[in-house]
C-alpha cells in the first residue's frame, strides 16, 4: 500500500477562500470540525479537484441546468472577488518515509470564467522542483504513481464518502451501479472488450438473418426464371437506321445496357411500335396533310383554336371586295360625322350658333354638298346678322329665338307623326287635345303669325336680315346635309366596320385572297353585293367550294399520336416518311429484341456473379459472428466468475461492517452480498429474493454505503488515504459508537480526515483513537477562519 501522507493543502480563490493553509499532523485520525457554512465540504471539494482534477458534483448539477444553451456566468469553484488575472490553485504537500512532493492544481479565473459549464474547465497540474514548478504531461499516471493504480477510478467509491451523496452507488439504476462496480473488481477493460465484441456482433446481425436470406432468395428465383426465357444467345441481327435525318437513341447501332430501357422500346406504346400504324396508313395520313394544308392555308382551319374557324372568312366575304374603298369610305365616315355636328350645333336656332361661334358649317361640307351657296356670301351674313344681333334689344332677341324654336318644335312634330303613325291632334308642349292635327297645325300657323307680326313691330332690319339667312342659307344647308346623312341610313354600320380594319388586318385579308386565287377560287363571286354584314350563306357556299378540293379520307384510320410521331420523330420530313417500309421497321425491332435478349444474357451473368457473392458474403458473416458469439461467452462467463470471486472477498467484511454499523436494525446483525456477475444486490437473509434497500430508512442507507465504501476500502484500496464527509449526520449514537470503533480498530494505517459540525462528536472520536494509542488531530474551521480575520 502507498504510504503517502496528507501534511499541507493550501487554497487560493477557491470557493469561499481568498487564501487559507490547512495543517494536517495526524498520520490516524484528523477531524474537521465547526458549524455548518464554515468551509468542511469546500475543504474536500478542494483535495476532489487537486487529486481528479474535478469536482463530480459541480458537473452532474450543471448538466440538469434546463438551458444548456446559457453561460453559468462566473465560475462555480472560483473566488466571488478573483481579479481576471489573478488563478484559483489548490496546492498540497505529501510526504512518506523517504520524500515529500508538493503539487498543485491551477487554472486562471479569465479562462474559467470564459468556460460555458463546468465540465469545461481545464486544471492543469503542476509539481514543484528546485527549479521551481513543472507541468505534468501525463496527469492520470502522474497520480497514480503516487496512489495506486486505479486511484482516479476508485476515489469516489473507495477513498470519498460524501455527506449528500453517500449512497451514490446504491441510488444508481442497474446499468450505471454496475458500471461503477466493474471497475472496482478492475474488470473495466474487459467489460469494455466484452461491449465492443457484442457491438460488432450487432452489426454483424444486420448483415445476416431472414432479410438476407429472402434477398438471396429472391435473386436465386430471378435467375432461375430468366434462364427458362433464356435458353441459348440469340442470333445476331443486321444493324440498319432507320431515321437519317435526327438522332434517336433507339435508332442507334450502340443501344443501352439497360434492360429495362430496352424493353420499354419493344412495348405496344413505345414510338418504334406506334410508328408502324403510321407507315401501314402512310397514304392515308398524307392526304390528312393535305386536307390540313388546305384548311389551314384558306383559314378554314387554326391549330391554336384546336378546329376548323370561321373568324377570318366573315371579314373577307364582308369586305375583301371593297378593301381599296377603304380611304375614301374613311373620308365619307369624316364628313358624315362634320354633317352630324353642325346640324345638332344649329339645333337651337342660329342666334345661338353665332354666340357659340359654330354657325358656318366646315369648308369640307360647302365643297362636297354646297356647291351653290357662296361660303363667303354667307360668312358675310352671318358676320351682318351678328352686328345687328349685338345692336337689338333683349325682346327682340327673345322673340327671334321663340320663332327659330317654334319652327324647329314644327318641323320635329311633323317628323315625330310620320314615324309613329298618329293623328298628331295633342299638343306636343301643352298637352292640349285638338279637333284634328289639321285643326293644330293651323294654330301653330296662327301663332307664328303672332310672332312674326310682334317682331315687325320693334324690329325692323335685324329680324329680315334672320329670316333672310334662315331662308336663303340656313334652311337650303339643313336640307342639303339631311339628305346626306339619310343616304347612310342603310351603309352606315357596314361602312363602321370596314374602316375600323387595322393595317395588319388588311394585309392579311389581301393574303388570303391571293392563297385562294392559287387554288383557282374567286373570292368575289362569294363576296357581299350590297353593304350587309350577314355572310352566313355565302361563307356555307365557299366552303363547299373548298370541300369539294380536299381529299377523300377515312378519318377514323388516323390515331392521335401521328401527328406527334411526324413532327418529334420524322422531323415534319415527308421524305423521311416515304423511306420508312413495314420491312424496315421489322428490322429495326428484330434488333432491338436482339440486343434486349443480349442484355438480359449479360444481366444474367452479373446476377449469378452476385448470388455468389452474396453467398460467400453471408457465410463469412455467419463465421465471424458464431467466432465472436464463442469470445464473447468467455469474456462473459470469465467476468462473472471473476465478479463473483472478488465479490466473495468483501463479503464477510461487509457482512460484518454492516452487523457492526446497524446494531438496532429491526432485521438483524449484518446483510449479505448477493451476486452474479452480472448485477450486485444487498440482502437481509442469504435466502431472501428482496433487496434490503426497499426496507430501510435514509440514515439506515447511509450507514449501508459506508460499511460498502469501507469493505472496498479494506480490500482493495491501494492508498491509505479516507476522506469522510459529516458521516454521522444521519447516525445515531450507538451506530456511532460502532463506526468509530471499526476506523480505530480496522482502518488504523489509514490516514482518516473526517469532518462534522458537532463539538461532542469531534471530541469522542478523538477520545475513542486516543484510548487505542493512535494519532488523533482536530482543525477547527470557525476558530482559524476568526483568527485570519
Amino acid at each position: 500500500m502507498n504510504k503517502f501522507k496528507l501534511r499541507r493543502v493550501t487554497l487560493s480563490n477557491f470557493k469561499a477562500f481568498r487564501t487559507k493553509t490547512v495543517n494536517i499532523e495526524s498520520d490516524n485520525l484528523s477531524l474537521l470540525d465547526g458549524p455548518n457554512g464554515f468551509g468542511k465540504t469546500t475543504f474536500f471539494d478542494a483535495l476532489e479537484l487537486l487529486l481528479t482534477g474535478k469536482v463530480e458534483r459541480y458537473i452532474r448539477w450543471d448538466r440538469t441546468v434546463e438551458n444548456q444553451r446559457k453561460n453559468f456566468g462566473r465560475h462555480p469553484l472560483l473566488f466571488k472577488d478573483a481579479k481576471s488575472n489573478e488563478s484559483l490553485t489548490v496546492e498540497v504537500e505529501l510526504t512518506n518515509s523517504s520524500e515529500t512532493i508538493i503539487i498543485k492544481r491551477e487554472a486562471s479565473a479569465a479562462a474559467l470564467n470564459s468556460n460555458r459549464r463546468v465540465s469545461d474547465g481545464q486544471f492543469d497540474l503542476y509539481k514543484k522542483s528546485t527549479n521551481g514548478w513543472k507541468l505534468v504531461e501525463n496527469n492520470k499516471q502522474f497520480i497514480e504513481n503516487i496512489f495506486g493504480d486505479n486511484f482516479l477510478k476508485n476515489y469516489a467509491v473507495m477513498h470519498y464518502i460524501q455527506q449528500e451523496d453517500n449512497t451514490l452507488i446504491l441510488k444508481s439504476n442497474h446499468t450505471d451501479k454496475q458500471d461503477k462496480i466493474n471497475h472496482l473488481f478492475n474488470v473495466a477493460e474487459f467489460q469494455a472488450k466484452e461491449d465492443k465484441i457484442a457491438s460488432a456482433m450487432r452489426l454483424l446481425s444486420k448483415l445476416r438473418g431472414r432479410r438476407v436470406d429472402d434477398n438471396i432468395n429472391n435473386l436465386e428465383n430471378q435467375i432461375i426464371k430468366e434462364k427458362q426465357q433464356l435458353s441459348s444467345l440469340p442470333e445476331p441481327v443486321e444493324y440498319k437506321r432507320l431515321i437519317n435525318i435526327k438522332e434517336l437513341p433507339w435508332d442507334s447501332e450502340q443501344l443501352s445496357d439497360n434492360v429495362s430501357i430496352l424493353r420499354s422500346w419493344l412495348t405496344e406504346d413505345s414510338e418504334l411500335s406506334r410508328l408502324r400504324y403510321l407507315i401501314a396508313r402512310k397514304q392515308t395520313f398524307k392526304d390528312y396533310r393535305y386536307n390540313l394544308k388546305l384548311k389551314t392555308e384558306l383559314a378554314i382551319y387554326n391549330k391554336k383554336q384546336g378546329g376548323d374557324t370561321d373568324r377570318a372568312l366573315s371579314p373577307l366575304l364582308q369586305f375583301s371586295h371593297r378593301l381599296h374603298l377603304i380611304p375614301s369610305l374613311r373620308e365619307q365616315l369624316n364628313l358624315l360625322a362634320l354633317a352630324e355636328n353642325y346640324l345638332v350645333s344649329i339645333s337651337s336656332g342660329v342666334i345661338q350658333a353665332i354666340e357659340n361661334n359654330k354657325a358656318i358649317p366646315n369648308e369640307k361640307l360647302f365643297v362636297e354638298f354646297l356647291p351653290k351657296i357662296s361660303l363667303e356670301s354667307f360668312k358675310v351674313e352671318i358676320q351682318t346678322l351678328s352686328t345687328l344681333n349685338s345692336s337689338s334689344t333683349q325682346l327682340e332677341k327673345t322673340l327671334n329665338s321663340i320663332k327659330s324654336l317654334h319652327l324647329e318644335l314644327t318641323k320635329e312634330h311633323k317628323v315625330l307623326i310620320e314615324q309613329t303613325n298618329k293623328e298628331g291632334e295633342v299638343c306636343p308642349t301643352c298637352g292640349h287635345p285638338w279637333e284634328s292635327h289639321k285643326e293644330l297645325i293651323l294654330q301653330f300657323e296662327k301663332q307664328q303669325i303672332k310672332i312674326s307680326d310682334e317682331l315687325n313691330k320693334i324690329s325692323g332690319d335685324f329680324s329680315k336680315k334672320l329670316d333672310a339667312i334662315n331662308n336663303n342659307y340656313i334652311q337650303p344647308i339643313k336640307s342639303n346635309l339631311l339628305n346626306f346623312i339619310e343616304s347612310f341610313k342603310d351603309r352606315k354600320a357596314y361602312i363602321e366596320e370596314i374602316c375600323a380594319l387595322e393595317d395588319n388586318q388588311i394585309s392579311y385579308l389581301h393574303q388570303l385572297v391571293n392563297k385562294y386565287k392559287q387554288y383557282d377560287i374567286d373570292i368575289t363571286e362569294y363576296a357581299v353585293e350590297d353593304f350587309q354584314l350577314d355572310v352566313s350563306d355565302n361563307l356555307s357556299q365557299l366552303k363547299k367550294t373548298v370541300n369539294r378540293l380536299m381529299r377523300d379520307i377515312d378519318y377514323d384510320l388516323i390515331e392521335q399520336d401521328f401527328d406527334y410521331l411526324f413532327q418529334e420523330v420524322l422531323s415534319n420530313s415527308e421524305q423521311a416518311l416515304d423511306e420508312i417500309t413495314l420491312h424496315d421497321l421489322e428490322l429495326k425491332n428484330s434488333y432491338i429484341r436482339y440486343c434486349y435478349l443480349l442484355s438480359q444474357y449479360k444481366n444474367l451473368q452479373v446476377k449469378e456473379k452476385e448470388l455468389e457473392l452474396q453467398k460467400k458474403k453471408l457465410a463469412s458473416v455467419n463465421t465471424h459472428y458464431e467466432q465472436l458469439k464463442k469470445l464473447k461467452n468467455v469474456y462473459t462467463s470469465s467476468i462473472k466468475k471473476y465478479i463473483t470471486d472478488v465479490s466473495q472477498g468483501i463479503e464477510i467484511l461487509f457482512h460484518i461492517y454492516t452487523g457492526r454499523l446497524l446494531q438496532n436494525y429491526s432485521q438483524g446483525l449484518g446483510l449479505f452480498i448477493d451476486h452474479t456477475g452480472d448485477s450486485i444486490s444487498f440482502k437481509e437473509q442469504s435466502s431472501s429474493d428482496i433487496d434490503a434497500l426497499f426496507s430501510m430508512s435514509s440514515g439506515q442507507l447511509s450507514a449501508l454505503s459506508i460499511a460498502f465504501t469501507l469493505a472496498l476500502n479494506h480490500k482493495y484500496a491501494q492508498n491509505n488515504l479516507m476522506l469522510i464527509d459529516d458521516p454521522v449526520q444521519t447516525m445515531d449514537e450507538i451506530n456511532m459508537s460502532a463506526f468509530i470503533d471499526l476506523l480505530r480498530y480496522e482502518f488504523k494505517d489509514r490516514q482518516i480526515l473526517i469532518s462534522t459540525h458537532e463539538d461532542h462528536t469531534s471530541a469522542y472520536f478523538r477520545y475513542k483513537f486516543l484510548k487505542a494509542g493512535l494519532e488523533r488531530g482536530r482543525i477547527n474551521f470557525m476558530q482559524q477562519i476568526r483568527e485570519n480575520n
